[in-house]
């Protein structure tokens, strides 16, 4: 009587979710054989939470990022900003020119 406690406490350890019942399928697993032996459900709920656990990514395996000229990069942001300043004192000139009208 003690034992069959100890396996409904293991039992109880398994959660069966949509996803867990399917992947028992596709493994061919039948109820039956889950209910005779709670120690077989325990073991394959181990083995299915170790195949779908996201595996973790190694720092290596991330693509490597092209070497950047940042001489180049300033020569454009000083550009953009000539640019930029241009078009902002002609929209000043364009406003002071219209109050005069």
């Amino acid at each position: 009587m003690a034992r069959r406690k100890r396996d409904n406490k293991e039992q109880a350890a398994v959660e069966m979710t949509p996803e867990f019942g399917n992947w028992l399928k596709d493994k061919g697993v039948k109820a039956r054989t889950l209910r005779k032996s709670p120690a077989k459900l325990q073991e394959y709920y181990q083995e299915w939470q170790k195949e779908s656990r996201p595996k973790k990514r190694s720092l290596l395996s991330f693509p490597k990022l092209p070497k950047i000229n940042l001489s180049s990069v300033s020569e454009r942001v000083s550009q953009i900003h000539d640019i930029l300043s241009t078009i902002s004192s002609l929209k000043d000139a364009f406003r002071n020119s219209s109050k005069w009208s």
